[in-house]
């Protein structure tokens, strides 16, 4: 996965990446196993690869956002 030019983590997440996930033929990648984060936000970035609001990127399969789920 690429990064925009202003991520700052590049190397923490290409080192992360190399751990815990795995490139599938479509060019995306899938977890290997349960990675925990700090916040939702912070999984967002290192998912996307660059700054992300966690709150209301991540969604359930219903399509609701975390933030619609607790209120936030």
């Amino acid at each position: 996965g690429s990064e925009t030019a202003s991520y700052r983590d590049k190397d923490a997440r290409h080192k992360w990446l190399q751990q815990h996930a795995a490139l599938t033929k479509e060019h995306t990648y899938i977890l290997l196993h349960d990675v925990p984060f700090s916040s939702p936000s912070t999984a967002a970035n290192f998912a996307l690869g660059r700054a992300a609001n966690g709150w209301t990127c991540w969604k359930n399969e219903d399509g609701k956002t975390i933030a619609e789920l607790f209120n936030h």
